[in-house]
This record gives C-alpha cells, sequence and structure tokens, in this order.
C-alpha cells in the first residue's frame, strides 16, 4: 500500500481513503467534525466538479460536498480497505 499523502482534490474518483491530517486551525477542524470528516476516518471521493468546484465524498454512508479550498487541506493516504 502506498502510504503516500495526497490531498483530497488530488486522490482519485472511486477511490477510499483515511483522512490523516487536515491543515488548519479550530474553525476548520469544527466545520469538518460537523460533517463527519476528522483524522482516522476512511471517506471515500464520490467526484469533483470543473475547475474549482466542490469535491464530493461518501463518510459514514452519508454524501457530503466539500468546498475545494477546504478539500486542499484535508491530506488522505489511499486505503486497500
Amino acid at each position: 500500500m502506498n502510504d503516500q499523502l495526497i490531498d483530497l482534490v488530488s486522490l482519485e474518483e472511486n477511490t477510499l481513503a483515511e483522512v490523516t491530517k487536515i491543515i488548519g486551525g479550530s474553525k476548520i477542524r469544527a466545520r469538518l467534525e460537523s460533517l463527519g470528516i476528522y483524522e482516522g476516518v476512511k471517506i471515500k471521493k464520490i467526484s469533483k466538479s470543473l475547475l474549482k468546484g466542490p469535491v464530493i465524498v461518501e463518510v459514514k454512508s452519508c454524501k457530503v460536498a466539500i468546498g475545494y479550498g477546504m478539500a486542499k487541506k484535508i491530506l488522505v493516504k489511499k486505503s486497500n480497505d
């Protein structure tokens, strides 16, 4: 398995990954936690919009749209699960 960290925007569509780091302060962390996204959680990238549009991920059986800037601050590693 590849342990290289990449941001959520760079992750390929329909790929399962584990959130390993969130770059940002308490406000961005609190916002992401309210969506069920925190360090250690498994997520699946569903799709992204063209250019700098939102990224759609599935976390705990729920689909969530995250803005491009926020998605760039979420670092993940691919998971084989």
